[in-house]
């Protein structure tokens, strides 16, 4: 999970290569605690491989937190249940 903390932004973050399961999402974007304000942005997640998640992807920006944008996907493989 990326999650962010506080008034602290969250950028530049490259995931990749990755073979994921979760009993949940397998990558979740989102703020954690209602003291969440800060950004989230520039984002890469590739070549990643989801099996047997509930949810594949999980982008979830609370009400009141900071702003959540310019993430990219690419060569995504995700088998849910």
């Amino acid at each position: 999970a990326i999650v962010s903390h506080g008034p602290s932004s969250m950028f530049n973050i490259t995931v990749e290569n990755m073979d994921l399961q979760s009993t949940s999402a397998a990558i979740k974007v989102s703020a954690f605690d209602e003291d969440a304000s800060g950004n989230m942005y520039n984002m890469t997640f590739r070549d990643i491989r989801i099996t047997d998640s509930n949810r594949g992807i999980c982008v979830a920006p609370r009400w009141g937190s900071g702003i959540i944008s310019d993430i990219l996907f690419e060569q995504m493989n995700i088998e849910t249940r």
